[in-house]
């Protein structure tokens, strides 16, 4: 989202559930130069700079946003466990809800 390599912003790897760090607000973000054009701007899909609120999209350009704010493959049930029933379900350790996110409101919790 900066045209920069993420190792020069702070980022070292992909940020999952569990990380406390994201995009610097101090970073100019392609959304927000397209902004300062007039342009209107949306994310739709992963976002994988920072699940906490002041590192979501709508905080670093966006207008909108709908979306994941980690990988999937972060998601504590595998895809072939969930339609089995729940006895037979189980939960991938040290991994929370995955939440759809739609602006910066949970609309779909897990």
């Amino acid at each position: 989202m900066t045209g920069c390599y993420p190792s020069r912003v702070g980022i070292m790897g992909a940020l999952g559930p569990n990380a406390t760090h994201g995009i610097n607000a101090r970073e100019m973000t392609l959304a927000e130069v397209m902004r300062q054009r007039g342009y209107a701007t949306a994310i739709f899909g992963k976002w994988h700079l920072g699940h906490l609120p002041q590192f979501l999209p709508t905080r670093h350009g966006f207008d909108e946003y709908f979306g994941l704010p980690y990988s999937n493959d972060m998601w504590p049930w595998h895809p072939d466990l969930v339609n089995k029933p729940l006895a037979e379900r189980q939960r991938r350790p040290g991994y929370p809800d995955l939440p759809m996110i739609e602006g910066e409101r949970v609309v779909i919790p897990a």
